[in-house]
C-alpha cells in the first residue's frame, strides 16, 4: 500500500481528532502534522521533520500550514496574521510563534495531503524568499 492509500484509508478522517487531542491533553497550543506531497507521493517534511525547529527553520519553513491548529485565543494575542506578508504568511506566524516561546507539536504521521503544484510558493519563489528572510528578521520592508 503506498503513502497516499494509508493516508486516505486511516490518516485523513482522523486528523482533527489527532490535532484536538494534542491541544486539548497537551499543554501545547499549536499543533501540525506531516503530509503527503499529492505530486510524488512522498512524505513532507522529509528529513526536516526530525531536525530542531530553531535549526530548520532559519532554511525553510518545515511546517506544513495547512496541517495548522492553533488555539484561537492564541491566535488573536498575536494578532493573527501579518496583513504585510502577502508570501510567506503562514512562515511569519510561524516565526512569532516561536519568539512567543510557543512550542508546536508536530505529529510525524502524514495526515494531509498537499498540492506543491502551480501554488503561490513555487510560482513565485523570488517574493516568498524575500518575505521569509524578512520573518526571520522580523522587519518588513516593501519589496519594489
Amino acid at each position: 500500500m503506498t503513502p497516499l492509500e494509508c493516508l486516505r484509508l486511516q490518516g485523513f478522517p482522523k486528523r482533527f481528532e489527532k490535532q484536538i487531542n494534542i491541544l486539548e491533553k497537551t499543554n501545547f497550543k499549536v499543533c501540525t502534522t506531516r503530509a503527503i506531497n499529492k505530486t510524488n507521493n512522498k512524505k513532507i517534511p522529509g528529513l526536516s521533520s526530525w531536525i530542531p525547529k530553531t535549526i530548520s527553520m532559519r532554511y525553510k519553513n518545515p511546517f506544513i500550514h495547512g496541517t495548522l491548529a492553533i488555539e484561537r485565543a492564541l491566535l488573536i494575542s498575536l494578532g493573527y496574521y501579518d496583513e504585510e506578508y502577502y508570501y510567506s504568511q503562514d512562515f511569519k506566524l510561524f516565526t512569532d510563534l516561536y519568539k512567543n516561546n510557543e512550542k508546536i507539536y508536530e505529529i510525524k504521521e502524514p495526515l494531509y495531503l498537499l498540492n506543491t503544484k502551480n501554488n503561490i510558493s513555487s510560482e513565485h519563489k523570488d517574493r516568498q524568499k524575500f518575505y521569509f528572510d524578512q520573518a526571520l528578521n522580523s522587519s518588513i520592508k516593501k519589496q519594489k
